[in-house]
């Protein structure tokens, strides 16, 4: 579970979104929180809906980025190569105001290097991912990750290269007038065309595609986990399209709160993502060259040796991002990482807890037991009463209907009608009648008396279990819910906070037909 925080990469990506959403549309800035928060949105909505083929969907989209900032940044090339001095722009752009000069010191190096070293973050999705690919699979996803790298590569430098010649600079993404580094070079380059609207469209859909890759791993990921005992079990289980629903709530509801907390700004977001991705690298590169020491093979000298590098550069990383990165929200990853890793192995000792108190290898006992002593609480004479009365008859020869009295409701149900519609009938049919008790609740107290009783029976039948009855009516509408006061509800829980191991219940569900408009006498249940 090392990539725990891989749902970093959705909040990473959607500011980034909003920013070049922004840049081509100033007037959307006040609302960057809830544009990332819709995006963050649509990608649930999209994720549960389980996309096949999404290489498929994604192709067009990346297609078209790829033409568009490439044509960009050919032409910014050309422009650069052939004019004689600084380039001029084809529209006019904010240049920065100059800084002082300092020298250049360690701590401005680390913080770059930290700075860059967030930008190479994402290629991890090919590793994530290798078991879909197409045959040869190791083959293919090193070209794949070959083409991606060198597309990075060459992505950054021309950008590098073009921003310095037009003297173009990053500017505050929670200011106003904030305008992503690329849009200016899309200015200064081809101008505020219609052109300039397409490299920015397919900017902002490309970001959205490239947050989507949490929605394909982070699920994946927590069903492994899970899986393994460290996370609750219901993240291992796929919804009905085959996707693992409580993981995409489970991303997409820690995304949204880190979005509402950090004002959905990407400088306050890449230190979260960047510390736990390259502590993700540096424990999956450290496990490479465990791996290796324990082959016996002797060619393992160049592969250990290329995976004790890259956990010596990840780990280096690491630390310098930790550093230069603290105080502006890297702090939060570092209080995080342990509070996760606690709360999955005590999760984990939860499992095995459970499972040491449950295991048997015992077969079943059929011995001669003692039927239970079955209590039924009634609140007045009706269908689901009657139903759960005649199966507590039909279970068990020592049944009770249990009635509190409280002062407003004392005449609800009267001896004679427990004699014409429970004793007598039971008698008639050969059973043992049930036995009737009216427990007084002056003070209006909920189950205390009730389960008063329930220890006197305790006491007189010792060698008996309690089997408790809990007539339920069951409302053929959602909102007709809030219309009942649900006892039954607030009596099984606090059953469950009883604690006792000699008492069973269940509940006998009496259903609402809306259509059913006989009177209640003509009804039948089975």
């Amino acid at each position: 579970f090392v990539k725990r925080f891989h749902f970093l990469s959705a909040f990473r990506d959607q500011p980034k979104q909003v920013g070049a959403l922004i840049s081509a549309a100033p007037s959307l800035q006040p609302h960057t929180l809830l544009l990332c928060l819709l995006i963050l949105l649509i990608l649930t909505l999209i994720n549960l809906r389980g996309i096949k083929e999404a290489g498929a969907v994604f192709l067009l989209p990346t297609y078209g980025f790829l033409g568009a900032i490439g044509t960009v940044l050919l032409i910014g090339a050309y422009k650069v190569l052939t004019s004689h001095g600084p380039p001029v722009p084809v529209e006019s752009i904010a240049h920065l105001a100059p800084m002082v000069s300092q020298p250049v010191g360690l701590w401005i190096v680390l913080k770059a290097f930290a700075s860059g070293c967030t930008a190479m973050t994402g290629v991890e999705a090919v590793s994530n991912g290798v078991r879909v690919f197409r045959e040869p699979v190791v083959q293919t996803a090193k070209r794949t990750l070959s083409l991606i790298v060198g597309i990075l590569i060459a992505l950054l430098a021309l950008i590098a290269w073009l921003c310095h010649a037009y003297q173009i600079g990053a500017t505050d993404p929670g200011q106003p007038g904030y305008e992503s580094v690329i849009s200016q070079l899309v200015r200064a380059v081809i101008g505020h065309g219609a052109f300039y609207y397409f490299t920015l469209a397919t900017v902002t859909v490309m970001l959205c595609l490239s947050a989507n890759t949490a929605f394909a791993d982070f699920p994946r990921l927590f069903q492994i986990i899970a899986r393994d005992g460290f996370l609750p079990e219901s993240f291992a289980e796929r919804g009905r399209r085959l996707v693992f629903s409580n993981g995409v709530f489970a991303l997409s509801t820690l995304s949204g709160l880190l979005l509402i907390l950090f004002d959905g700004v990407t400088d306050r977001l890449i230190p979260l993502y960047a510390i736990g991705a390259f502590l993700a690298f540096t424990l999956s590169q450290l496990g490479m060259v465990f791996h290796w020491r324990k082959q016996k093979d002797q060619r393992i000298a160049f592969p250990l040796a290329i995976n004790a590098l890259g956990a010596v550069a990840t780990g280096v990383t690491l630390i310098i991002v930790l550093i230069s990165k603290f105080t502006e929200g890297g702090w939060i990853s570092a209080i995080a990482v342990p509070v996760f890793v606690t709360v999955f192995f005590a999760i984990r000792r939860h499992y095995l807890h459970v499972a040491r108190q449950t295991t048997t290898a015992q077969p079943l006992v059929f011995a001669r037991v003692h039927d239970p002593v079955v209590v039924v609480p009634i609140r007045s004479w009706n269908l689901a009463s009657r139903k759960a009365m005649k199966f507590a008859v039909e279970q068990s020869s020592i049944a009770y209907g249990v009635y509190v009295e409280r002062e407003e409701n004392k005449t609800e149900i009267s001896d004679e009608d427990w004699l014409k519609f429970i004793a007598e009938p039971a008698a008639a049919a050969g059973w043992r009648p049930p036995e009737l008790r009216r427990l007084p609740s002056p003070y209006r107290v909920l189950f205390g008396s009730f389960f008063g009783f329930i220890d006197e029976l305790e006491k007189e039948h010792p060698g008996r279990r309690i089997s408790i009855i809990i007539p339920t009516i069951i409302v053929n509408k959602w909102y007709q819910v809030f219309l009942h006061n649900h006892r039954a509800i607030l009596l099984i829980a606090a059953l469950y906070l009883r604690r006792d191991k000699r008492i069973v219940w269940s509940t006998v569900p009496w259903f609402l037909d809306s259509l059913a408009l006989s009177p209640p006498e003509e009804r039948r249940y089975p």
